[in-house]
């Protein structure tokens, strides 16, 4: 089961991350990252430090994913 007191709306993760809304929208997109889980409604929730372990980013380095 998730934590839910630890998972953030998208503008949030985006906000944690030092990235535009849009880029959040973008990486889930193209498969790069997944969200911790989905409202009944639709809506994503994240967890930052998931996020940046698929990001394969360090908690310091500011957030761009690895082209491939």
């Amino acid at each position: 089961m998730c934590d839910v007191a630890e998972d953030v709306s998208g503008s949030e993760l985006a906000r944690a991350l030092g990235v535009d809304p849009r880029t959040v929208q973008r990486w889930h997109a193209s498969g790069a990252i997944r969200p911790a889980w989905t409202t009944p409604g639709g809506w994503h929730r994240w967890n930052i430090d998931d996020v940046r372990r698929q990001l394969g980013m360090d908690a310091e380095r500011p957030a761009t994913p690895e082209q491939g």
